[in-house]
This record gives C-alpha cells, sequence and structure tokens, in this order.
C-alpha cells in the first residue's frame, strides 16, 4: 500500500514511495531506523521464484478528511517485483537511516481481480525481470 503525500502526512510518514512510468518505487517495511531484507522486505523479492500475487492499493484521501469516508483507499493493480537496492533516506525521527527501495510494475489490467481466481494469477516468463 501507498500513498502519495501531503505536507503534513510528509512530516508524520518517513516513506518516499512515488509511482514514475508505470512503476511503484515502494520504501520498504520499517518506520525507524535501518531497515533490513527480513519479514515483508525479505518476502517481496520472493515473488520472482515464487509467483504469488501482490495486490497494490494507493490511498486517494487523509483518514482526517470526513468527506471521503471509509473508501480512501484505491486499487492500484496487481505488482510485479522487478528489483530491490538500498538508498539512504531520513526516518520518523528525522535521522539518516538505510532503507530498501522495490520497484514494483503496475498491471492495472483486469481492473479486480475474483477471488476465487487468486491462487490462478501467473507471471508469465516473459514478463519476468532479468538478472
Amino acid at each position: 500500500m501507498t500513498s502519495l503525500p501531503t505536507a503534513r502526512q510528509s512530516s508524520e510518514n518517513p516513506y518516499h514511495d512515488r509511482i514514475e512510468s508505470g512503476t511503484l518505487v515502494y520504501t520498504g517495511a520499517g518506520r525507524e531506523g535501518d531497515q533490513t531484507l527480513g519479514g515483508m522486505n525479505q518476502r517481496i523479492p520472493q515473488q520472482y521464484s515464487e509467483l504469488f500475487p501482490i495486490y497494490g492499493f494507493i490511498l486517494i484521501g487523509s483518514r482526517r478528511d470526513r468527506t471521503i469516508g471509509p473508501k480512501r483507499w484505491r486499487f492500484l493493480g496487481l505488482l510485479q517485483y522487478q528489483r530491490h537496492y538500498p538508498e539512504t533516506q531520513v526516518d520518523a525521527r528525522l535521522k539518516q537511516r538505510k532503507v530498501w527501495l522495490f520497484e514494483l510494475r503496475i498491471h492495472a489490467d483486469p481492473p479486480e481481480i475474483p477471488v476465487a481466481h487468486d491462487g490462478t494469477i501467473a507471471v508469465t516468463g516473459q514478463a519476468k525481470p532479468s538478472h
């Protein structure tokens, strides 16, 4: 999940996620201190070999905005792991730290996935990134 931050959100949220040419550049999990390639940060690259779906959602408004209501998230699409690399960013306490960035290709079609088909979605060999 990701969001496009407002100035207030930027002060509360240390993640610098962005979308560049159909690719989500996602900052790994961990708000403070150096991030590691453990937990969810370890799981994302495993999509390359294990072919499981990653569903992307984007926050379209703040939880403080009562005009939006409960539907603050929009389905972005299925995400396909491309690569990951380290970067230095500022954490929630404004201290420099190492984070992991993951590049995930956004596949917006189909716009929705029936739950019954969740286990049958596969990434084709030609769509896999080359290493």
